[in-house]
């Protein structure tokens, strides 16, 4: 492999000949596999790879950008030559004078730690037949009418060289999975997910992570809470104290808090898929407040099992750890070796790129909520004297400035007196993200505290997915309006 980044290095040099200030050859090979039983069948079993090498360079305000399916040297050349077209031709047009932070020269290697083993040399027939096992065990009560069992992974390997010397080598792993369990009964439809909707948890190891979500163990809570929800009544229309369990508070962080601090929203460069942010670059200088002191929300590319962890992102920015909010007050942005020159802060390495074919952009790491010292879920139910807890996301809305927002959620359980009662069916709540955040009074300790993998997070216009990952233990909220969807 030193072969091809050597190559990739020696062609990265050649674009000073061709009048580049900055030129970087990202190779990329990537493999993602999804597998998914329904009713104890085969329903999907995708194996997908590419592999190709991204060419960026800059050339007085413009940068060029060509993507290579082929990784020889002819072809790395030819893509060289149109993205250099690509920045003079577009320098013509250029009229914002564009700055970038220095950039960077890394070397080094990054790769996964799997001490479980590597999840691709499991075989094929074995992840299908356990994945069978669920979906069946789900489905020994006639009236669960769908009951689902999968398990995604993704390998991907990315060689960096730049013309200023970087040479970067990194393998990143993820894997997880999940299940579901449909029910029909008493006239109602009701859908119950662990560990939680969509594709499950999806972190970075081998499988053990897999393993680690201990899926047997739920199988009859799950399709137990399917069946009890159809006879639930829905949640009544209030204002009341949530108490949010992590794998509903992870989605909320994301939309609400990652998005928002991506720094090419705020500074309106970024629309498409989400729109922009009401976090704009003047409230930095404005202690604007954008939770309760409670609140304390970090940009981490290191945490362990993250899927937004790395060694370098993909312009080569070292990984590493910024504040985004701390004790309530907004601080900071998720951004780009452009966009931090821009706001006049250092590049925190977040940005990044789906494959060779995508150019990087601003994207979330792992955004995680501080743990706090309400201690357990259990103490934060104990000490609420009248609320809901409410689990598991089912649909979500947010408008394009990242402010109102509602979100619905499979289940919400009565809190009476500091214990659990009466179960409810398809719950909502709504709220405007800094009042929200404003309201939290109790975050859990670190006992509770758990990482969430989202596989698909999409931005970009072409549109590119990426994979994040959101740390948090359960919360409290006060005076939030519910109501059943």
């Amino acid at each position: 492999m030193s072969e091809r980044l050597d190559l990739l290095s020696e062609i990265a040099q050649e674009a000073r000949k061709l009048g580049c200030t900055e030129a970087d050859l990202r190779y990329v090979d990537r493999r993602l596999e999804w597998v998914t039983v329904r009713n104890g069948r085969l329903q999907t079993c995708s194996d997908l790879s590419d592999a190709g090498v991204g060419v960026r360079v800059r050339i007085g305000q413009a940068t060029g950008y060509a993507g290579c399916p082929s990784s020889d040297p002819r072809a790395l050349r030819e893509g060289l030559a149109r993205a250099v077209a690509m920045a003079k031709a577009s320098n013509t047009v250029t009229y914002e004078t564009m700055e970038f932070a220095p950039p960077p020269a890394e070397q080094g290697v990054y790769i996964t730690p799997t001490p479980g083993g590597d999840p691709f040399q499991v075989p094929l027939d074995q992840r299908i037949d356990r994945l069978s096992q669920l979906a069946s065990a789900l489905k020994t009560d006639d009236r669960i009418q769908v009951a689902n069992a999968s398990q995604v992974m993704m390998r991907r390997h990315t060689l960096l060289a730049t013309m200023h010397g970087s040479r970067i080598d990194q393998t990143i792993t993820l894997n997880g999975g999940g299940m579901s369990a449909i029910a029909e009964d008493n006239g109602q439809v009701q859908q119950r997910s662990y560990p939680k909707d969509f594709e499950g948890n999806v972190l970075q190891g081998g499988e053990e992570v897999f393993d680690s979500l201990d899926l047997p163990a739920h199988v009859d809570r799950i399709r137990e809470e399917a069946i009890a929800l159809c006879h639930a009544p829905p949640c009544p229309e209030m204002r009341t104290d949530l108490v949010i369990d992590t794998d509903q508070l992870g989605l909320q962080i994301h939309e609400s808090c990652g998005h928002p601090t991506e720094a090419d929203r705020a500074l309106r460069e970024e629309l498409s898929l989400a729109g922009s942010s009401f976090l704009t670059p003047d409230l930095l200088q404005k202690e604007f407040k954008y939770g309760s002191p409670e609140v304390s929300l970090v940009a981490d590319s290191t945490t362990p099992l993250g899927p937004g962890t790395f060694g370098w992102d993909d312009e080569g920015v070292p990984a590493g750890q910024v504040d985004l909010v701390r004790d309530g007050i907004f601080r900071g942005y998720l951004t780009s070796r452009a966009t931090s020159k821009r706001l006049g802060c250092d590049p925190i390495g977040a940005c990044r790129a789906e494959s060779w074919h995508s150019e990087p952009i601003v994207r979330m790491v792992n955004i995680n909520l501080e743990p706090g010292s309400g201690g357990s879920l259990d103490d934060l139910i104990a000490g609420t004297d009248q609320g809901l807890l409410i689990q598991t996301n089912r649909s979500w809305s947010i408008d394009d400035h990242r402010l109102n927002f509602q979100f619905g959620c499979e289940l919400a359980r009565e809190i009476k007196g500091g214990k659990l009662g009466q179960l409810y069916r398809n719950p909502v709540y709504t709220g405007i993200t800094p009042e929200f955040w404003g309201s939290c009074d109790a975050i859990g300790g670190l006992q509770d505290w758990r990482m969430w993998g989202w596989f698909f997070c999409g931005k970009g216009d072409p549109p590119q997915i990426m994979h994040v990952g959101h740390g948090t233990a359960p919360a409290r909220f006060r005076n939030v309006q519910v109501r059943a969807s």
